[in-house]
């Protein structure tokens, strides 16, 4: 069982925002939704988010599923995929999809 007051939360776009004050951190890769932001910045993100005190878990948004037309640097998707997964150093890594609902 994970617990947000004892995680970090890398999120991409702001897609998560609003559940920023559950986590202990919290960072963007890229507020504008530019991948070739986002994957100039993963290592320094996931550095910064190691460095605080009584994180045990960073959860990092899967920016796959935000691919759409307008997605600026999109051809970078695989180099972020990439980056994500040499940078878990051995870690188990966790990437959160979110699903909008439904309501009847």
């Amino acid at each position: 069982k994970m617990e947000c007051n004892k995680a970090v939360l890398i999120d991409f776009k702001g897609s998560l925002s609003n559940v920023k004050p559950y986590f202990k951190g919290y960072y963007d890769l890229s507020l504008q939704g530019d991948v070739t932001e986002a994957a100039r910045l993963v290592f320094e993100t996931l550095r910064k988010a190691e460095k605080i005190e009584g994180v045990e878990t960073v959860l990092i948004v899967d920016i796959s599923t935000k691919v759409s037309n307008g997605l600026m640097g999109r051809e970078h998707l695989p180099a972020v995929a990439d980056r994500l997964y040499r940078a878990a150093s051995g870690k188990i890594a966790a990437t959160i999809h979110k699903h909008s609902s439904a309501s009847s």
